[in-house]
């Protein structure tokens, strides 16, 4: 086999093991990003003693959040009522877990990127006065 064959023959084999590689081992830098966020949910501290809301209530309220955000406009009369339940930090922090990451995303970026004007401002002085980082 002349030379230039077998150099382009490596070159083919070498495109093809980095493809492969991309595809298979290598993570891409939104699957980076994804797995960070939910890292920062899943760690998101939780003192159960100081909880006002049943585990059971929790899940209810971020299937009702998911719900109201999710799609082309937001029942905005939903979010509000789905957060006046929220009474500790720690209610609101394991609300931030229940919602968990959906379409990669959490709980406050459903909230920054579908809310607006009043509603999120509202929702900014609800984290504030709790002491949560929106």
């Amino acid at each position: 086999m002349p030379l230039k064959y077998k150099a382009a023959a490596i070159v083919v084999v070498a495109i093809c093991a980095y493809l492969l590689y991309r595809k298979f081992l290598k993570k891409s830098e939104a699957d980076k990003i994804a797995e960070q966020l939910s890292d920062s949910v899943n760690s998101t501290p939780v003192n159960k003693s100081n909880l006002t809301l049943t585990d059971n209530d929790l899940n209810v309220m971020a299937a009702q959040l998911y719900k109201a955000m999710k799609g082309a406009g937001t029942d905005t009369d939903t979010v509000s009522n789905v957060l006046s339940r929220v009474k500790t930090k720690d209610d609101l922090n394991a609300l931030i877990r229940a919602y968990g990451i959906k379409d990669g995303e959490d709980l406050r970026l459903w909230l920054k990127g579908d809310l607006g004007g009043k509603n999120l401002e509202a929702v900014i002085n609800l984290f504030t006065d709790l002491g949560v980082v929106f």
